[in-house]
């Protein structure tokens, strides 16, 4: 039986303690690079969402400002609405304010969004003045057009935004490194 037995553990192959300990090592492996491939993709989602949102935005203050809706609040001389842009201590928000009178202030925002990436191409403070009746857009640095580049510090990735003098709104889905 003893000749048997050695027979039959003979013809048994198995897996030597090197062979299971590389086979480990590439699934390891395999998966630590899909997961900052996974990581990296999530980052440039996130990163075109915030662009969407701020594109919705600023449509939402150019057709208010068209149909001079002034959202219940009393205004007596209506100036359009303004999208107005901080970017302090890193951290970025803009704010879609009701304009009345001669200036936009803060006590007439109406929402203030923050984003978890930097604008890039704006000073301190910046704004896009929607007006109505006005033929043209007002903007801070009194340009023909207006660019809006965010940024995301993760991935070095940024994505722009222009605006023309128009009113025109381009959403450039094109991620570029920066």
């Amino acid at each position: 039986m003893d000749k048997n037995r050695k027979k039959f553990y003979a013809k048994i192959s198995s897996f030597t303690l090197i062979e299971i300990i590389i086979s480990v090592s590439i699934v390891i492996l395999l998966t630590s690079l899909s997961l900052a491939s996974f990581n990296r993709q999530t980052q440039e989602q996130k990163l075109k969402e915030e662009a969407k949102k701020l594109v919705n935005v600023l449509e939402l203050a150019k057709r208010k400002t068209f149909a001079q809706d002034v959202s219940n609040r009393i205004c007596n001389d209506f100036k359009g609405y303004q999208v107005y842009f901080q970017n302090q201590n890193n951290q970025s928000q803009y704010s879609l304010r009701l304009c009345c009178g001669s200036t936009c202030n803060p006590y007439f925002d109406i929402q203030p969004y923050r984003i978890s990436f930097s604008f890039t191409s704006l000073p301190t403070n910046g704004y896009i003045w929607f007006q109505p009746l006005a033929s043209e857009i007002n903007f801070s640095n009194n340009a023909n057009s207006f660019t809006i580049t965010i940024k995301n510090s993760n991935i070095n990735k940024c994505i722009s935004i222009n605006i023309s003098k128009f009113g025109l709104i381009n959403l450039d889905n094109n991620l570029t490194s920066c």
